[in-house]
């Protein structure tokens, strides 16, 4: 963040311009995931801020991945609102029919590491695996997995596949709107087959997060705010949405138990 050219740098001082450069902030890198710490006075470890989760990163081999795509604009839905959509696939059967079209069986296993939470997906060709010996599996065993990495980051794919994304929303000057950051990575594309495969999956993604998942989780942002939807329910398998939510909470000191006894006192619902 170096200071390398000023507009009408005779208009100044050179001593005025010294110093001037972005201030610096506390950063680690591995594993092809950079941390950043907000606070320039903040200490930063990067095995302990990821903990477990350190390992589900570094098994996806996320250093092999190139930028492919990325899409960032306001988003009119809270930011928190962005990470509850991307960790849980209750919806994607009936969201999704005609592109993700599973849900992972109805089987979808729920991992906490610490304030970090991931779910477990699984394609049809794990059932291939029954009957042959733990020697021939491969080291997928055809499962990836989608990572919250609290508090506003999500990152997902397919048992190694070609292409794998990555979202995080911002809080902004309203709770009702967010900066929404998708990107999308690639394994490098050479040959004409896997270049398909890689723009395949670009048009997938981007009409699942911004044709499908988009404009439901707006309706349902404004319907929250004119209290329309005066309370929200987790089902069981929302159990990432759930430590996530709980880990909010924790975060900014708030009992939420206490808050819904007042509601409930109050004869109001959850807003």
């Amino acid at each position: 963040g170096k200071l390398l050219s000023v507009p009408s740098r005779l208009a100044f001082e050179e001593s005025q311009l010294k110093d001037r450069n972005l201030i610096a902030l506390p950063t680690a890198e591995e594993i092809g995931v950079i941390v950043v710490h907000p606070d320039p006075n903040g200490e930063l470890d990067f095995d302990e801020f990821l903990g477990p989760m350190k390992g589900v990163l570094e098994d996806m081999d996320l250093g092999s991945y190139e930028l492919i795509s990325q899409y960032r604009e306001p988003a009119r839905i809270n930011w928190k609102h962005a990470v509850d959509g991307g960790m849980e696939a209750y919806h994607v059967p009936f969201l999704h029919p005609t592109t993700f079209r599973t849900d992972g069986g109805g089987y979808l296993p729920h991992k906490q590491f610490g304030q970090h939470h991931a779910f477990i997906t699984s394609s049809p060709e794990i059932e291939t695996l029954r009957d042959k010996p733990e020697s021939e599996w491969p080291h997928s065993c055809h499962w990836g997995s989608v990572n919250a990495v609290f508090p506003n980051t999500v990152i997902g794919g397919g048992s190694p596949g070609p292409v794998l994304f990555f979202q995080r929303t911002e809080p902004m000057d309203e709770p009702g709107v967010c900066n929404y950051n998708y990107r999308l990575y690639g394994k490098p594309a050479v040959t004409a087959e896997e270049k398909k495969i890689r723009e395949d999956g670009i048009k997938l993604f981007m009409k699942v997060a911004l044709e499908e998942d988009m404009p439901t989780q707006v309706s349902s942002q404004i319907m929250m705010e004119a209290g329309a939807v005066t309370s929200v329910i987790f089902c069981k398998r929302e159990a990432c949405l759930v430590g996530m939510h709980k880990g909010y909470d924790e975060a900014i000191g708030h009992d939420a138990t206490l808050a819904l006894r007042h509601l409930s006192a109050e004869g109001g619902g959850l807003h």
